[in-house]
């Protein structure tokens, strides 16, 4: 340290570096020599104090960290620290005198242990928590004076409520109806109150069907936000209905409102929605309509007046008819999720009628950053205007993207692709089908160019770059961060919350067989990506565009998979561990879900490159593993925290594999989790419920996380 280039630099721009650090590194900083730890206890960095999702945080860190700064804490967010005890999250906590903001949703918190946080800290303002018994929780806040003075100063607050397990309920029927009043008689100030479920649909029927008791309604007259994540959890939807219905009735004005999956027409409160929603027009910020059923959102409400609305959810949702030029008085949107937006009659295809709509909506909104137009087919033809057109003649700079691949093909007169989808191309030994643009092989490199560097793959010319949707589409947002690809064909994954794995539902169509290497390779212009995802990209079928993106994108962090190249052919299979290595630098998250992929030697040599990998997640049907080269890959990365490998491999093994793993690793890297399982294996449904909130929405399930609400 003495002879580096810090010992030239002031106190005041060490702290500002300090200051972008992730917070689970002031333990070690404050190790380095006298200075840095004279550096460290300026109260600045203690002030917000962000350890969410903060893998190696071990409680002795963290009571360290309390201990030394605690006085000066205001925000501590704890979120998704499953691994802490509820004695030490307690214990610290309660150190911090003068918190106003204390997050610790999906940790081991109990009641207990958060009635006595809620007693030690009066000045509470903001609470997220996760809650396996709400009747326990409620029966503590009666029973205790002190904790229902902590909470008359709460303003917002987040339940998340965890259910059973399915092997942990019984198979007969018995659960629990009751009327129960809740916190919100000891909330005189609470502005905002969110629910979150399990994600996924449950067969099971909830235990515990709470219908909250407000007796002191007057304290829901201050409510400005009511949100409900997507869940078919029957607990918290019923506990966040009843809170929603009873804040009808007092006239609330709404800022944001979440409130997917309501079937507006049996909603007995249709009339005080439909007024509240109106009044509060003027002021609202986000509204979530996600999988809402509503016929006639076209006359129930005045769009006209949302001119603060910045984020607009209606992915999925079940209307007949609805025009997309009603949202352009909406100047300050700048998220806007249509996501599998249901056509008339149920037929998801862009018509030139909803496209012109569309385009009015993003020619209007020039502040729109996020747009999800994926799930819906675009078969515009020669001369037509398409997604592409429509988004290029809206001249805005989007920071996040998630759109179809048909609708990224490359611009072909339909005769062309009648003509083409009759040839078969002959790769290696094996004969194809193929039903769509024949490509050849000369086009790509050979695989010894292409293993020489990663980035072998080279278009040819500047005009090629510029062809084609693609080209104009990265040529027009060059900023994108965040990118989704993902075929309308592919609607259904291996893995099915809380059901037996089926098989998956992939069926593309012709025109998204057009979109290949030479396209995607056009990805690598995009030199602020930090997210990709691909799924369903029949015409990709090879590697080597992979490797380019890897070698130009140095800010990508996440890498999402799946169903590369045609059923069938070992290309992209066999080839797929080379483009690993050429994103090292910066990946952190790894997602591929392939079937008949390799998980051999090679595979897992090419992941000990990713030095940054902290989590990884791979699913593929007829595939088998080895322990040796998994556990060897675990050893050499060692920020990784994270495995989950589901295949077709026996119990026996995969259980050893994951109890070694999780034996090794569960004390030398705090947060470790390894969930190894045979993909046909009857009590799968039972091991991802157990799976972490964050890892199975983020990583284990394959989900379109543009425009969506983050956990």
């Amino acid at each position: 340290m003495d002879d580096s280039v810090f010992n030239h630099l002031p106190d005041d721009i060490l702290l500002r570096i300090i200051l972008f650090l992730p917070q689970r590194w002031w333990y070690n900083l404050r190790q380095v020599n006298k200075r840095l730890n004279i550096i460290c206890m300026d109260k600045s960095i203690f002030r917000y104090s962000n350890f969410c999702c903060a893998f190696g945080l071990s409680e002795t860190m963290l009571a360290e960290y309390t201990r030394c700064g605690g006085l000066y804490v205001e925000t501590l967010n704890l979120n998704h620290c499953y691994w802490l005890t509820s004695t030490a999250l307690s214990t610290c906590v309660s150190r911090c005198r003068n918190l106003h903001h204390l997050f610790l949703l999906n940790t081991k918190i109990t009641v207990k242990g958060l009635c006595k946080i809620i007693s030690t800290i009066p000045g509470i303002q903001s609470l997220a928590v996760s809650i396996n018994d709400i009747l326990e929780f409620t029966r503590e806040i009666k029973s205790i004076e002190v904790v229902q003075t902590g909470l008359r100063n709460l303003e917002h607050f987040w339940i998340h409520f965890i259910e059973d397990p399915p092997h942990n309920v019984p198979t007969y029927l018995s659960f629990h109806v009751s009327q129960q009043t809740t916190l919100f008689e000891y909330c005189p100030s609470l502005q905002s109150f969110h629910v979150l479920g399990q994600p996924g649909s449950s067969y099971l029927i909830s235990k515990q069907l709470i219908q909250p008791l407000i007796i002191k309604k007057e304290h829901l007259t201050n409510l400005k936000v009511l949100s409900i994540n997507s869940t078919n959890d029957a607990t918290a939807r019923m506990f966040f209905f009843g809170i929603l219905m009873v804040a009808l009735e007092k006239g609330v004005q709404l800022q944001l409102l979440r409130v997917p999956g309501l079937s507006l027409n049996t909603f007995t409160r249709k009339k005080e929605f439909l007024h509240t929603l109106q009044t509060s027009m003027a002021n609202i910020e986000e509204i979530d309509f996600s999988k809402v059923h509503w016929d006639g959102l076209d006359n129930g409400l005045s769009f006209e007046c949302a001119a603060r609305l910045r984020s607009l959810n209606l992915s999925e949702m079940r209307e007949e008819k609805l025009d997309l030029s009603r949202f352009t008085a909406c100047s300050s949107l700048t998220s806007l999720n249509l996501r599998g937006k249901i056509q008339p009659l149920g037929y998801r295809i862009w018509t030139q009628e909803v496209l012109d709509s569309l385009r009015s909506l993003v020619t209007s909104c020039r502040h729109l950053q996020h747009l999800n137009l994926s799930g819906i087919h675009d078969h515009s033809s020669r001369g037509q205007q398409n997604i592409v057109s429509v988004i290029c003649a809206g001249n805005i700079r989007l920071k996040s993207l998630s759109l179809v691949t048909c609708g990224l093909a490359t611009d072909q007169s339909k005769q062309t692709r009648e003509q083409d989808a009759k040839q078969a191309i002959q790769i290696g030994n094996k004969r194809l089908r193929v039903g769509a643009t024949a490509w050849s092989s000369a086009a790509v490199p050979s695989t010894s160019s292409a293993t020489s560097g990663c980035g072998a793959l080279e278009v040819e010319s500047s005009d090629k770059e510029t062809q084609g949707d693609l080209g104009r589409l990265v040529t027009a947002c060059p900023d994108l961060t965040h990118l989704e690809i993902i075929n309308v064909g592919f609607t259904n994954s291996v893995l099915h919350m809380y059901q037996n794995p089926k098989k998956s539902i992939y069926e593309p169509c012709k025109e998204s067989y057009d979109l290949n290497d030479l396209q995607i390779v056009l990805l690598s212009k995009l030199k602020n990506l930090q997210y990709l995802q691909l799924t369903g990209l029949p015409g990709v079928r090879s590697s080597q565009s992979l490797m380019v993106i890897g070698e130009a994108c140095q800010q990508l962090q996440k890498l999402s998979l799946a169903y590369l190249g045609l059923a069938g052919v070992s290309n992209i299979t066999s080839s797929l561990w080379k483009a690993l290595p050429c994103f090292k630098n910066s990946l952190k998250d790894l997602r591929i879900e392939q079937p008949n992929l390799k998980l051999d030697e090679l595979f897992f040599e090419s992941c000990r490159n990713l030095q940054c990998l902290e989590r990884l997640c791979v699913i593929s049907k007829n595939t088998t593993i080895k322990q040796a080269p998994i556990e060897k890959f675990v050893g050499e990365v060692p920020l990784l925290h994270m495995i989950h490998l589901f295949t077709d491999s026996p119990y026996n093994l995969c259980d050893k594999i994951q109890s070694s793993l999780n034996k090794r690793y569960v004390t030398e890297r705090p947060g470790f989790t390894a969930v190894i399982f045979p993909l046909q294996h009857d009590r799968l449904p039972q091991v991802l419920v157990d799976i972490q909130l964050n890892h199975l929405q983020e990583m284990t399930l394959l989900n379109s996380l543009v425009c969506s609400e983050k956990v």
